[in-house]
């Protein structure tokens, strides 16, 4: 019979007994096991409650390994060979200067991890805004640009936390600045012909003068899509680009496919446009052709981008072939696809203007989803309005 002087080394004998015999061990308590006996071998520190959990896993078991192992009396007096990692419970924030940028450092214990993280996607301003975790320092940092600071200086106060001078400061300076938001906001306006930017960023400036047309219906998308909402009352520019313009979200709804086509040519770049999963990919592109030659416009601006075998009885690539939309995609301004688009689509910064699609509901794939759902404007096409949680604008 096997005895030990430290309870530590009686649980790992415990296990390894009960492995290589293979005792029968719950599901639950297996992968615990496993997790305290790696804690060991590392010479790690228990928790007192991890420590309460090991004696009950070697009480639960005891008369699977009886006959091998003496328990002694740790049962009732375990003797441990390292001292109870103390949980630290410290609830701080405080802002500090790391790697050159100032970030916002937050300290909490780990049972606050799964709170936290829930909440910070709600304030984050998009999707790369930084969460770190510095496993030396054992800290959390945030960059004090991706998040709603307002939002987050009150969820920590409810939950407890202890705030530096300079942190409060920060938060401080911001609330005033959304008080006046109007003075800050970034917005657009059409001034003596042309589309001008206000509270633009130095480098967002640049960007717009090297992308602008002197086209106001052009120049209201452009500025949209860099996140300058237009703000104005001005007579001239179309009704749709406004509208576009105007609206915080980038989801909208065109009833008729010769208004989209129009909407299509008013702005630079290229129009992609992804056909639903469900639909009849032949139906639907021939009342597009239909509407292509009513209005007029030249077959070489359009590309199918895909090609299938037979449908409904008519070669498909043929059609596609005698109706002029094959070839290269080289100088086309409407690009179909179907389902989803090719991987080269998006190499270009400004190369896609208006995404576009003749969905009824929400796609599918979340690469998709994540797609609709963060391209500057984006298009439906269809008699029917699609179902989608965002708010949708018929233009």
């Amino acid at each position: 019979m096997r005895k030990h002087a430290f309870t530590e080394d009686l649980f790992v004998d415990f296990l390894d007994t009960v492995e290589r015999n293979y005792y029968s061990i719950q599901y639950q308590d297996r992968s615990a096991a496993h997790s305290f006996y790696d804690s060991i071998k590392m010479g790690k520190q228990f928790t007192e409650k991890q420590a309460q959990y090991v004696l009950k896993i070697l009480y639960k078991y005891r008369k699977a390994v009886a006959n091998e192992i003496d328990y002694g009396n740790h049962m009732e007096m375990p003797q441990w060979k390292l001292p109870f990692r103390v949980i630290d419970n410290t609830k701080k924030a405080w802002i500090d200067k790391m790697e050159k940028e100032w970030k916002i450092c937050l300290k909490f214990p780990f049972n606050f991890k799964q709170d936290f993280d829930d909440f910070i996607k709600e304030i984050r301003y998009h999707r790369e805004a930084e969460n770190r975790w510095h496993p030396h320092e054992k800290i959390r940092t945030l960059s004090l640009y991706d998040y709603n600071l307002v939002l987050l200086k009150e969820f920590l106060k409810v939950n407890d936390f202890e705030f530096d001078h300079d942190f409060n400061d920060v938060v401080e300076r911001v609330e005033e600045i959304y008080q006046d938001q109007k003075e800050y906001k970034k917005t657009s306006k059409i001034k003596e012909g042309s589309v001008e930017l206000k509270n633009a960023s130095d480098s967002a400036r640049l960007y717009f003068r090297k992308h602008r047309t002197g086209k106001i219906d052009n120049d209201l998308v452009l500025a949209k899509s860099m996140g300058h909402i237009y703000k104005g009352k001005s007579k001239k520019g179309s009704a749709w680009n406004k509208k576009i313009a105007s609206a915080e979200g980038n989801q909208f709804w065109v009833k008729d496919l010769g208004d989209f086509l129009k909407l299509g040519y008013s702005v630079e770049g290229k129009i992609a446009i992804i056909l639903d999963r469900t639909s009849e990919p032949y139906d639907w592109l021939t009342k597009f052709n239909e509407a292509v030659d009513k209005n007029n416009f030249d077959r070489n601006d359009f590309r199918i981008c895909f090609r299938s075998s037979k449908h409904e009885g008519a070669d498909f690539n043929d059609w596609v072939r005698d109706k002029g939309y094959g070839g290269k995609i080289e100088g086309a301004k409407f690009l179909i696809f179907n389902q989803k688009p090719a991987k080269w689509l998006f190499k270009d910064e400004k190369d896609v203007t208006i995404l576009a699609s003749n969905n009824l509901f929400a796609v599918g794939t979340s690469m998709m989803r994540n797609l609709f759902k963060n391209h500057p404007c984006v298009v439906y096409i269809g008699d029917i309005a699609p179902t989608i949680q965002e708010p949708l604008v018929e233009l």
